[in-house]
């Protein structure tokens, strides 16, 4: 876990980062700070109420952090906690959305890029893996493609959560023709209120690095030993599932 700490306004903002794959639902205690507790999410905006415990001059929190995420911890000493810890359940996996998957270009939302690229006419239905794999994909192709399918849902749900799983490196996700934000970063976990019993339509559009549009050979070898093998990769791995809301 990474932290920092900034004082604004006599509140006390502490960055806080799970700097690895796996979710970890740890128990803070805050040295020398005390009082009301909220977690601020800068991708949203959104601000909620974190229960907490006094322990003499301490705050302390139990709060979940999923694989790469960060946001906001704030201690407001002007107000008093709420005095107790908050119970977390694991998010309930509701279904995959396994299978075949059909493949589009975008065209008209493609970047401008350096060394130019002939789009091929079609991409056969995939399963999900590198597309730097794929035979129809010409060397160098750097951009965007949309992912999608239909699925079934048995039973009516108000709201979930898009679960992308792994993707590189950008992601956006439309359900039922809805736009439920995109994303750069990990999780790639999508808010969602549109699912309905019955057949549904995803669509998840995925975009990689500027880099494979240069020579990879090249690039690995100049700036392999400074870049993650991530950076060489492209395209949505998954698994995609629907979550339960917490």
């Amino acid at each position: 876990m990474l932290q920092k700490h900034r004082i604004i306004d006599n509140r006390h903002f502490f960055w806080v980062v799970n700097n690895g794959d796996e979710t970890q639902i740890p128990e803070l205690e805050i040295q020398g700070i005390h009082g009301k507790v909220t977690k601020w999410d800068c991708e949203t905006g959104k601000i909620e109420d974190v229960p907490s415990l006094t322990i003499g001059m301490n705050e302390r929190i139990r709060i979940a952090f999923q694989p790469n995420e960060a946001f906001w911890i704030v201690v407001d000493p002007s107000q008093p906690s709420d005095g107790h810890l908050e119970k977390y359940c694991d998010e309930a996996v509701l279904q995959t959305i396994a299978g075949i998957w059909n493949i589009t270009i975008p065209e008209t939302v493609q970047p401008v890029l350096e060394n130019p690229v002939e789009y091929p006419d079609s991409i056969l239905p995939k399963p999900l893996s590198d597309w730097n794999r794929w035979s129809e994909l010409p060397s160098g192709f750097s951009g965007l493609l949309n992912y999608s399918t239909h699925f079934v849902i048995d039973a009516p749900i108000d709201s979930a959560i898009i679960d992308l799983g792994t993707v590189y490196h950008f992601a956006q996700v439309w359900v039922n023709g809805k736009d439920c934000g995109a994303k750069l970063w990990a999780p790639y976990k999508f808010s969602t209120d549109n699912l309905k019993q019955g057949e549904n339509h995803i669509v998840i559009r995925v975009g990689n690095l500027v880099n494979n549009n240069y020579d990879m050979e090249y690039e690995r070898k100049l700036l392999g030993r400074y870049l993650p093998p991530e950076t060489f990769r492209s395209g949505l791995m998954g698994l995609v599932r629907i979550l339960s809301e917490q």
